[in-house]
This record gives structure tokens, sequence and C-alpha cells, in this order.
């Protein structure tokens, strides 16, 4: 493996709705797996059994602003995995940032696990690390979330291990607020029991050494409320 290319192993109210309208891309940065420009990586999956022979939750979650309140209906999230399995089931976690900071809130505001058959799955080549691509599409019943900061985690459950591309800046990516964090789940986490592997369950930048922000492959969709 390239010495420059890394690998980290280590309720607002919520409402359904059945309207059906065109959806905004709120945020996305799907170029960084596209353009395989990504030379650091970090766990966040619920699994590993069968890579590492014990289940581990690890978490990543990179965030993205809403200016007024937001039906949130789909979200893309691109994942190297040592198999290439479509996983499980998939936990959505989303957290609120406090004004002015970069650090989301410890507790979900909303926390949803999608079992198999809800979304989809569709390999991509890695040809950074040589590991098995697969980019996950999830539909979602509407959710409203009001305006504001958040971070998403999507995190895949299964018996294989993935882990999220990361790219300092990328230059595809026009609205990139704070860097992506990591945390270990443990009891934080409702959707996985394995054990940690980044060494602390408080939300931490993704190596603030390098003084970069790190960026992660995901797509958000949606609209506003007045659509």
């Amino acid at each position: 493996m390239n010495s420059r290319n890394t690998l980290i192993t280590c309720s607002i109210i919520l409402m359904w709705v059945n309207t059906v309208v065109a959806a905004d891309i709120v945020y996305e940065s799907l170029c960084i797996t596209d353009g395989q420009t990504y030379h650091w990586g970090a766990g966040n999956y619920c699994g590993g059994y069968d890579v590492f022979g014990s289940e581990y939750d690890l978490q990543v979650a990179d965030d993205f602003i809403l200016s007024e309140p937001f039906f949130l209906t789909a979200m893309v999230a691109d994942f190297l995995t040592h198999q290439g399995r479509c996983p499980d089931s998939v936990c959505i976690s989303l957290f609120l940032s406090p004004a002015d900071t970069c650090t989301p809130e410890v507790a979900p505001r909303f926390c949803l696990e999608v079992s198999g058959g809800e979304f989809s799955c569709v390999p991509f080549e890695d040809s950074v690390f040589g590991l098995r691509g697969v980019r996950i599409d999830l539909q979602l019943e509407p959710v409203l979330l009001e305006n504001g900061h958040w971070f998403l985690c999507v995190q895949p459950h299964s018996d294989d291990f993935g882990y999220v591309a990361i790219e300092w800046y990328p230059d595809c990516v026009e609205d990139s607020f704070c860097p992506a964090v990591c945390r270990d789940g443990g009891d934080l986490n409702p959707c996985c029991d394995g054990a940690g592997g980044f060494g602390n369950t408080d939300w931490v930048e993704l190596d603030p050494s390098n003084g970069d922000q790190g960026v992660t492959p995901m797509r958000v969709e949606g609209y506003p409320t007045g659509d």
C-alpha cells in the first residue's frame, strides 16, 4: 500500500408525509469516489465478524446545512469494503450541531435502521486501496428536519467491514463546511453492539494534525417544506 494512502480502522419533531415532489440535492460529494481522488479512509461500519472475527461499531459523520425546514427523502453513501457485500441493514443517524461549532451533539436527533430490500447497492472500483466499492442508495419516506447544521452518519451492518473514503478539501465539492468527525458508537448507537476502534465515544475530527478538512462521499436529497 502506498504510504500516502491510509485507512483508519481503528426528537427535533419528525413528521412523515406522503407528498411526492421532485427532489433537490442539498449536498453532494460523490465526486470523491467517482474520480478516485481520495487518499485516506476511516472505518464506518457495524460488523466485521467475517473479516476480523469480531464485530466493531465505528461511526463517521459528515455535515450539511439546511437554511429552511426540509423534507429528507433520499441519500447515497459510498463504502470501501473487504468482501463487496450489500449490507443486511443500514443505520441512518442525524445529529444537530450547536451554532458556530463543528461538533455534533452526542445523541442523534433522528435514528432509523433500514432493512435489506429497502435500499439498493451498486459496486464500483476502488483503485486507491484495492478494496471493493459499494454505493448504497436509500430512498426514504419523507422526514421533516428543521433548518440548521446537521451531521449525517450512514452506517452499514453486516459481517463484512467497510470504510468511508476521505479527501482533503476536494476541488469538486463547492460547499464543505466542517471536517468529518468519528467516534466509537458504544451505548450511544442503538443500531450496533460492536466493539470500538477509534478509542473514544466523543466526536473528534478525523486526523486534525493533517491541517485540512476531511470530506466523505455522500449525497443528500429532499425538498423544502414550501414546495
